[in-house]
């Protein structure tokens, strides 16, 4: 809203407060908001056009965070000219600055009402559109901005945006490498990677970081990133060397701050460690909620070498109940004693939510759990922290789909065939038919959820291994985010072919996996792939030279079942309590079990706690 001081200073503009005027649009073009607001104000009382200067007062102001002063500031020129929609489309971007985007989009279709039909009043409009997952509008808008302004790296930046948010990465690609080419900074190469690390690209993603930091090396931002796709790629020592890089350049994060206390502890230098966990507190927005306060304390103990914890874990799941309306081929559970998880212990878990940054609710089937909605319910008032359910999803009808919509959750559909003759033979009591219901009313609330995901499970076994070319379409027309493969467990018959070593299915999956990956990947879904190697003696030596990190599960994870006792983790061999022990989980928390894990591992002792060959396919070392 700045304007040209030497188009605009005849007859419109009283001549005081030029030289005032000018100054503020200097400082303005700096990037100096607080001087420039204040050198607008003299530029008034200098005599001015009040309504111009007043214009950009407000803007400026708006850029400083004084939202309500700048407000104020639009409501009073608004009273001099009521016909201007400037002022609407500037009220505007303060309501989006506050996240009311109903509020912003009332403002902006009033600039258009009186007048004010600018490309950017059109950019602003799709924006918000966006924002609010109102998706064919936005881009409608969009165009409408383009056909007016095509240069503007802005609306291709907006673009890109939404094109991501619906998951279409390609289109967002498109659009972000035109606002590049329109000489945008290194924001653009930031978020290009980003995509490409959602697609699973971490190589280009790297590229691309590594481009933009051939331009601008003194980045941090950059560099940060760039340590995160190197840790993904399992580039160790490239992710410690960027990431100090980071912060040597004084690039003010507390993500980059907890990864570094991280790879401090890793090599060693607690001390150095712990001082960055503490920076990350001081300045991360989130220092005065529980949850991030624990993960902090959390860090400095693991540290600290500490064995009695004041944190609480970061994570816990917990099987609720062995329940289940279908009898799986693959299931343990069939046959046993039906077992549910006690109220007491249930309620238990409850104290823990504002704490924690994720819980696992597992089953049987969870949706037999006589309190497992009241439990869901209580976990979803804390939105910081994600719920995880593991489900055959034919409990999953509209009321509960909607519940889900409104959540931070990632629901887990085991899905073992993708017609009906497999899928009903494996799990025995199933439609698929039902299923498919299921998952169509998951899909209709799911297209406007901001944190509702939804990750398909499959069981590789000799029943079923032929129909893994399917999960990757199968996945796509059903709106997964993800899909996994895991090998069968519990079972030991020919049906276990990781087991009997089947060589007929392993040459099967070692040729279906790389296509299976490729298909993945056009279709923008993320594959895991769980499976051990069919062949050789099923065990994977430590790589010559790698050093071992430590264990993190027994400070970070509690897992109660019903059925094997409470762990730090569901493989983990040493129980630590009963879900039927009247003792509180607090207490169970720092038990003599639990501080045994916690000190051999310090030790590097894992002997009777785990086998560590699993550490890389189950345990993954840490949990977070």
């Amino acid at each position: 809203m700045s304007i040209d001081t030497e188009k605009n200073s005849g007859k419109d503009y009283n001549s005081g407060g030029i030289a005032s005027f000018e100054e503020a649009c200097v400082y303005d073009r700096n990037g100096e908001y607080r001087k420039a607001a204040a050198a607008f104000k003299k530029a008034v009382k200098e005599g001015f056009n009040r309504i111009q200067a007043g214009k950009n007062i407000a803007r400026m102001l708006r850029m400083l965070g004084d939202y309500d002063e700048a407000a104020a500031e639009l409501k009073r020129i608004t009273e001099l000219d009521p016909r201007d929609g400037e002022p609407n489309a500037e009220l505007a971007r303060i309501h989006e600055s506050r996240k009311d985007y109903t509020a912003a989009l009332k403002e902006l279709k009033t600039a258009l009402e009186k007048g004010y039909d600018t490309a950017a009043v059109r950019g602003d409009i799709g924006r918000v559109y966006g924002e609010l997952g109102d998706y064919r509008p936005a881009l409608d808008e969009l165009a409408r901005a383009l056909d007016m302004d095509r240069d503007n790296p802005a609306f291709y930046i907006t673009l890109g945006r939404i094109h991501e948010k619906k998951q279409d990465y390609d289109s967002a690609l498109a659009a972000l490498k035109k606002a590049a080419e329109k000489g945008c900074g290194p924001e653009i190469s930031r978020r290009i990677s980003g995509i490409y690390s959602a697609q699973g690209r971490y190589d280009e993603a790297a590229a691309e970081l590594g481009k933009a930091l051939a331009v601008h090396p003194g980045c941090g931002e950059l560099h940060a990133e760039l340590s995160f796709i190197n840790g993904f790629l399992n580039r160790t020592d490239e992710a410690a060397r960027e990431c100090k890089k980071a912060v040597e350049q004084g690039y003010e994060d507390a993500r980059t701050r907890i990864r570094l206390g991280e790879i401090y502890r890793e090599e060693g230098r607690f001390d150095m460690s712990v001082k960055e966990f503490e920076k990350a507190l001081e300045i991360s927005p989130a220092k005065n909620e529980k949850w991030f306060r624990n993960m902090i304390l959390n860090q400095i103990e693991v540290s600290d070498g500490k064995t009695f914890l004041e944190s609480k874990p970061r994570v816990l799941g917990a099987v609720l109940t062995t329940r289940c309306n279908l009898q799986c081929t693959m299931c343990d559970f069939v046959g046993r004693e039906i077992l549910d998880l006690p109220y007491g212990m249930a309620s238990g878990i409850k104290s823990w939510f504002p704490y924690m940054e994720k819980v696992l609710w597992h089953g049987g089937e969870v949706f037999l759990y006589e309190h497992f909605e009241e439990l869901f319910e209580a976990a979803a008032q804390y939105p910081s922290m994600q719920q995880s359910v593991i489900t055959n999803g034919l409990f999953i009808d509209r009321r509960w789909a909607e519940k889900f919509s409104r959540a931070n959750i990632n629901l887990s559909f085991s899905i073992d065939g993708f017609g009906r003759e497999i899928y009903e033979k494996i799990r025995k009591g199933a439609e698929f038919g039902k299923l498919l219901k299921c998952l169509g009313n998951i899909n209709e609330y799911k297209k406007n959820s901001g944190k509702l995901v939804t990750s398909l499970i499959f069981v590789v076994m000799k029943s079923n291994y032929t129909e893994i070319d399917r999960i990757a379409d199968f996945a796509r027309e059903y709106g997964f985010d993800d899909f996994s493969l895991i090998p069968v467990h519990h079972v030991f018959t020919q049906e276990n072919i990781f087991l009997h070593q089947d060589e007929r299915a392993g040459a099967y999956l070692e040729k279906v996996i790389p296509e299976l990956e490729a298909r993945a990947r056009e279709y923008n879904i993320c594959f895991r792939n769980m499976l051990p190697a069919i062949g050789g003696d099923g065990s994977a030596a430590e790589p010559a030279g790698r050093r071992r990190a430590r264990c993190l599960w027994p400070w970070q994870y509690l897992f109660l079942d019903v059925n094997y006792g409470i762990r730090p983790n569901c493989r983990c061999r040493k129980v630590a309590g009963s879900v039927y022990d009247k003792a509180a989980l607090d207490d169970i928390w720092n038990n003599e079990v639990m501080r045994e894990y916690r000190k051999k591992i310090l030790e590097d002792d894992y002997e009777g706690l785990c086998d560590y060959r699993m550490s890389e396919t189950i345990c993954r070392v840490k949990p977070i």
